[in-house]
């Protein structure tokens, strides 16, 4: 089931974003604002893991047991960005389609206009001004909508490219554990042995400057995403969706007593109602699951703990990056993500 936050679409509000963890539809998972533990009454530490913790879960020479939970938690982030990929993809094409259709309509249109100009006693008939007018508007109508779904089409196309860089950091982090392990544990078994990416098919070596930079870059948008449904999963467990969630029903609550105040024979109140009620089911619906699936919610908080500690080992203990610390900019947090804050009562 969802809930209401996006972190990189605008979507229809009873759409879930994309989760590490469960693929659903979307580029990430939601958010809620870490503000909120004061009023969910939860001590905030009890639910954090800082660098340290996540740091010290591995150690920098790994015992075959080690290695092969890395390796397992590694293939499933990479699975789930080759899915990602996997899914834009077809919404691309999918793009593209409708784009080919809208393109087929809008020639349809120019075909038409051309009959209607091509007889020159068509003028000044009132069939032909009332078609003349309708086609016109039916093509300035297409055009735009071709132009907002080229721009849709664009964007995906970007976080395609985007999910398919991910995944290639990703593959190439895996074939670096195995080239690492390979190195640091002694009498590997043969069954891991074969298992492992060949030697002579490791990128082991950053080649540039630019290049090490992008690496870095992509590994703190993985770490970024999934530290955003991290906290989406300590919400769930804290407390802190709940509130989230009881403060929507009460804004639709609150919608649905000012429309009533209009006769229900107000066609925009219907309309309207009908939205709102569908809000509210949807949120109670939520709110009832939410009592129910504890345990659930706390399996994939600690699974995301699994996944950061795993990236935290790649860069601070294999030091696949090297010493790369400082080239990576920030610009994805605000460009891809979107907080969302519950107001204290004492602010206006």
């Amino acid at each position: 089931k969802n809930f209401v936050t996006t972190t990189h679409h605008l979507h229809h509000p009873r759409t879930m974003p994309a989760c590490p963890v469960t693929g659903q539809q979307g580029a990430a998972c939601p958010v809620i604002a870490n503000v909120n533990h004061e009023e969910s009454g939860v001590n905030k530490e009890d639910f954090e893991s800082g660098s340290e913790l996540l740091d010290s879960r591995y150690d920098e020479n790994p015992s075959v047991q080690e290695y092969k939970k890395i390796r397992k938690y590694t293939r499933m982030i990479t699975a789930f960005y080759a899915a990602g990929a996997e899914t834009k993809e077809a919404q691309v094409a999918d793009w593209d389609r409708d784009i080919e259709k809208i393109t087929i309509d809008i020639e349809m249109c120019h075909k038409q206009m051309k009959m209607l100009n091509k007889k020159d006693h068509y003028q000044g008939h009132l069939k032909h001004k009332e078609l003349v007018e309708f086609v016109q508007k039916d093509i300035e109508r297409l055009e735009a909508k071709k132009a907002d779904f080229e721009k849709k089409a664009n964007v995906m196309r970007g976080t395609l490219k985007w999910s398919k860089g991910v995944v290639k950091v990703c593959l190439w982090l895996e074939a670096n554990l195995d080239d690492y392990c390979r190195k640091k544990i002694s009498g590997l078994p043969q069954e891991i042995l074969d298992q492992m990416t060949p030697s002579n098919k490791i990128e082991s070596d950053i080649e540039s400057k630019e290049q090490a930079a992008d690496y870095a870059r992509k590994l703190d948008e993985i770490v970024h995403n999934l530290n955003e449904s991290r906290d989406f999963f300590e919400a769930s467990v804290d407390g802190r969706l709940d509130k989230y969630q009881e403060i929507e029903r009460e804004i639709i609550l609150d919608q649905l007593k000012t429309i009533r105040e209009y006769p229900k024979e107000n066609e925009r109140r219907q309309y309207v109602e009908q939205e709102l009620l569908a809000d509210l089911a949807h949120v109670e619906e939520n709110l009832e699951e939410a009592s129910t699936g504890l345990k659930r919610r706390q399996q994939m908080l600690d699974m995301h703990l699994e996944f950061l500690s795993v990236l935290t080992y790649y860069r601070n203990k294999m030091k696949v990056l090297g010493e790369v610390t400082d080239l990576t900019d920030k610009e994805f947090i605000s460009k891809y993500s979107q907080r969302f804050e519950i107001p204290d009562d004492d602010k206006e």
